[in-house]
């Protein structure tokens, strides 16, 4: 099965993360901070649901929420849209191509 993630997973994962981000070099996390952020979890959370969270398991997390926040800034800057944290993006069933248009240019 896969890893489940809990909200209080998630957010020791990005504050561990927000900690290392100094030491990253080039700004790219390398495969120690996923060994390291791995351990802290295991350790952390001793009943966790679906697959450990191994450092594989917590780079593809990265590269995931990285690709999900990147998606969100576009949507946030592209005219005809709105974002608010409570409600995430204001798409609605539009009559105009402005989601058209935003699919095919950004994806």
């Amino acid at each position: 099965p896969p890893a489940v993630w809990t909200k209080a997973e998630e957010t020791t994962f990005l504050k561990f993360l927000v900690l290392a981000f100094p030491s990253s070099g080039d700004g790219g996390f390398k495969m120690p901070t996923f060994n390291q952020v791995s351990i802290n979890l295991n350790e952390k959370y001793l009943h966790q649901r679906g697959a450990e969270k191994t450092s594989i398991v917590c780079k593809n997390k990265w590269t995931v929420l990285r690709k999900s926040y990147q998606s969100i800034v576009e949507i946030k800057c592209t005219s005809g849209f709105t974002w608010s944290d409570e409600q995430g993006a204001g798409i609605m069933d539009r009559k105009d191509d402005v989601w058209i248009h935003f699919t095919k240019v950004s994806h």
